[in-house]
């Protein structure tokens, strides 16, 4: 069965602790003992999501069932805008046990069931429907042949609707087994201790981009772990230092969510937490641990508690050498703790892989032989990094373009040259010209297009996607994609600063700061986050926050200081201020860099179909500042 939340970064970011407490209440009322009641087997949870096995095939799609039905019951008295609803998607076939956890083909597909299905619904694949059809009374609609990525054959869909589910009569939904037991007491203890099992006829629910997207990519050969080279990493169990045995639950939470985190970016193996946790209360010497596990980096850290606060330290460090190549420390308070687990595993995960991408890059350039593909990616990649100056972004352009002519169906490539295209037309239209950005908004979205085409689930296709989209003046669909990103990567920062700038064109200032303070918490110290600082900005601006609005433009145009965004809403908040002196002199400064700058060329512009309370705020707040701060419109 695979389960996630649907936008549960949205329902998070509206009202974080009434929706951890939804969630744990619809798993304690609904969820695990509709689990349990259908011989489930629980392996892993995450925020949004659960990992689960059954032995039977009817017993899962039953349980699902049970569950998408009791979850239309508790939504109904719900505003719609703060519904828990799940997707699902069930496959059956074989899997691959390890310790706890399980992996394989069987779980590629179910995750890949689960993206596909629409919310409030059920996925199940052609195998799994073939054992139900005449033994429960369900009537699944067939939705064609599915290619799934790295499975050779095209997988059959059938799926079951929400409405269809809503409508089944009480006498036909599946019944929960008689005889049901506990769902740990239905693995046999010889099977838990397997290293590696292939099982046949297991049913699994697994949380989207959990471990099986690291393994999807092609990580797995015949069930064993390939070789993983530079691009893989191990999390140490986290020690706990506060002298409270009660305390390791936080410690090893934060090992657990970390390697999930983390098991979410393309192309990085990431070492099993059960198979780390082999290291717990061991002397550790990470250049033994890379040479035991095959792995080029490891995280390491540890907890402490003092009262009610909590700090916990974190290191990365390279095992060929065992260099340290990174660390930090976070401080918090304990009553909100969920929330500083979130920020911490969001953070290292996005500044690990900042850290492993430009020490790789740095080993390709230094190598100076003829690029191969993953070299190339490696290069081109790493320039996400640094500041996005419109050389860069050529640079990047070039070399992605390179890496599609030696591999014309990497993913990754077409995605990050959307990207990359998209960026240069929308934050340089005012040098390059409105004709030659219209060009590339236009290509990178025929290749956004493509990649989510040949794969659904990239979370990388959806920022171009949406930014193509706010440029066309379609905020439905430009929100729908961002949110999309972010349901398939919680870490991806380009879609809340995306759904910053559409929060803006919206009239909602307000949500603007919301979702870019989430983007630059993601990454506070990335060469790319003075597009966070810059809508931080601009939602104060609006706000009427003048100084807040200065200073954290201020601060974005530190970070890329020849940006033409920056300086025409720098001048605009000075204006607005009432620093006339200030508000001329960055306007000069701005058409040195852009001479043919129009306010009507650049996205925030108001369109015929923009709604009326942006509006209102462009006309009444925005656009006397920009009059007097001497802007061509």
């Amino acid at each position: 069965m695979a389960a996630d939340v649907v936008s549960y970064s949205r329902l998070m970011g509206a009202d974080e602790v009434g929706t951890l407490n939804k969630l744990k209440a619809h798993r304690r009322d609904l969820i695990d003992p509709a689990i349990a009641g259908h011989r489930g087997r629980i392996v892993k949870t995450t925020g949004d999501g659960m990992l689960v096995e059954f032995a039977s095939v009817v017993d899962a799609v039953a349980c699902a069932v049970a569950v998408q039905r009791g979850m239309l019951s508790r939504n109904a008295e719900e505003p719609e805008d703060k519904r828990v609803i799940l997707r699902i998607g069930i496959n059956v076939g074989d899997i691959i046990i390890d310790g706890d956890d399980i992996f394989g083909d069987g779980v590629n597909i179910a995750a890949r069931l689960e993206s596909l299905c629409e919310p409030g619904g059920l996925c199940i694949s052609r195998g799994a429907n073939e054992q139900i059809r005449d033994k429960l009374l369900l009537s699944f609609a067939d939705l064609g042949e599915q290619t799934v990525k790295n499975i050779a054959r095209a997988v059959g869909v059938f799926g079951l609707a929400a409405k269809d589910i809503a409508a089944l009569p009480e006498e036909e939904l599946p019944q929960a087994p008689q005889t049901a037991k506990p769902a740990m007491e239905t693995a046999p203890a010889p099977r838990r201790r397997a290293v590696s099992f292939a099982a046949a006829a297991i049913v699994i629910l697994i949380v989207a981009g959990g471990a099986w997207f690291v393994r999807q990519h092609g990580w797995t050969v015949g069930g064993n772990v390939a070789a993983t080279g530079r691009h893989s990493i191990v999390v140490l169990p986290f020690a706990n230092l506060s002298g409270d045995p009660e305390q390791a639950y936080l410690a090893d939470g934060l090992t657990t969510t970390i390697t999930t985190d983390l098991s979410r970016a393309a192309g990085l193996f990431v070492i099993a937490a059960t198979t780390a946790n082999t290291f717990k209360n061991n002397q550790i010497n990470v250049q033994q641990v890379g040479k035991d596990l095959g792995v080029r980096y490891a995280l390491q850290g540890n907890v402490q508690r003092s009262g009610e606060k909590i700090r916990i330290n974190a290191q990365l460090a390279d095992t060929s050498s065992g260099g340290q190549l990174w660390a930090e420390t976070f401080d918090g308070d304990r009553s909100d703790l969920f929330a500083l687990q979130d920020r911490i595993t969001s953070r290292i995960a996005n500044s690990i892989g900042r850290e492993i991408v430009v020490a790789a890059a740095r080993e390709s350039e230094a190598r100076k032989t003829d690029p191969q593909a993953g070299d190339l990616m490696l290069r081109a990649v790493a320039l996400t990094n640094k500041t996005p100056t419109l050389e860069n972004l050529q640079q990047q352009e070039t070399l992605f373009r390179e890496l599609l002519l030696l591999d014309p169906n990497s993913v990754d490539a077409m995605a990050q040259l959307a990207i990359s295209l998209v960026n240069q037309g929308r934050r340089w239209i005012n040098v390059l010209g409105p004709q030659v950005a219209e060009e590339k908004f236009k290509e990178g979205y025929s290749l956004a297009l493509k990649a989510t085409e040949l794969d659904p689930a990239n979370a990388l296709t959806y920022d171009p996607l949406g930014f193509y989209f706010l440029t066309r003046h379609d905020l439905a669909q430009a929100i729908a994609a961002f949110e999309k990103g972010i349901a398939l990567d919680r870490n991806n920062m380009p879609c809340y600063v995306g759904l910053a700038i559409a929060s803006v064109l919206s009239g909602e200032p307000k949500k603007t700061t919301g979702y870019a303070e989430k983007a630059l918490s993601l990454d506070p110290r990335g060469q790319t986050n003075s597009a966070s600082m810059l809508f931080l900005g601009v939602g104060h601006l609006f706000l009427g926050h003048d100084d807040l609005a200065i200073a954290w433009i201020e601060k974005a145009r530190v970070e890329n200081p020849n940006n033409p965004n920056q300086l025409y809403h720098l001048a605009v908040a000075y204006a607005k201020k009432g620093d006339l002196a200030k508000s001329k002199a960055t306007t000069a400064e701005l058409l040195r860099i852009a001479p043919n700058f129009k306010l009507s060329n650049v996205g925030i512009y108001p369109f015929p179909s923009s709604p009326e309370a942006y509006k209102k705020l462009w006309r009444e707040v925005y656009m006397p500042a920009a009059n007097k701060a001497g802007l061509p419109e």
